[in-house]
This record gives C-alpha cells, structure tokens and sequence, in this order.
C-alpha cells in the first residue's frame, strides 16, 4: 500500500509476565481513492510496529509518501459478562520511503473492464 505517514505515536514498552517487554509504535497512514462516479475518498489505516518493524518505521518522517506492508489479524475476547467481541489489528512488518520503491499504481488505482463483479 502507497501512502502517507501523517503522525506516529510514541513508542510504547509493554511489559510481560514472564519479566521480559517488548515495545511498539502506532502509525497512522492517510490516503485517498476515487469512487466509480469520481467522488475522491479519503482513508486512514493506523498500522502497528514492533521487533524489526521498528526500525523500518525509523527510517520515515511524518509527510512522507511510504511504501507499507502488513498482516492483518483479529483475536477474539470474551468479556466477564460472557459477550464475545473480535479485535482488529494491522501489524506492520516493512515500511519505506515511496521515492525508493516502484511506482507500481494501488489495485484500487488498476482497471478492470472484464465485466465480472470481482
């Protein structure tokens, strides 16, 4: 995904249970899509590093148009009251700078004339 990083939270240091932490960082990614009559769309995605991920998102400042891949993943979470409820998270494993990647358009950006509905 092409866009651009428009803030980036502190970086957060988690502790576990078993003595060890970890840290990570939230950053927030706008861009925008046009609609089929025209009508541009702006998005935002907030992506969150950590490990190794943490050091790609070093290398890009706020304002920069970024190249970013992430997983996407949900976890189920059952409340004291026995209601069930789904999370989810866009984890960021690589990021950098546009200008450093291919100019390859957004799969919302490509056409598609072959008249099936996907």
């Amino acid at each position: 995904m092409k866009a651009t990083l428009s803030r980036k939270t502190e970086v957060e240091t988690i502790a576990l249970k078993s003595g060890e932490s970890f840290a990570k960082q939230t950053a927030i990614f706008e861009w925008s899509e046009s609609g089929k009559d025209g009508t541009e769309y702006d998005r935002m995605l907030a992506v969150e590093f950590s490990g190794k991920g943490l050091q790609h998102l070093a290398t890009v400042d706020v304002g920069d148009l970024c190249e970013v891949k992430y997983d996407v993943g949900s976890r189920e979470w059952t409340a004291k009251d026995g209601k069930v409820r789904y999370f989810t998270t866009a984890k960021g494993w690589f990021v950098k700078k546009a200008e450093d990647v291919s100019d390859e358009p957004l799969p919302s950006q490509v056409e598609d004339n072959d008249g099936l509905p996907f």
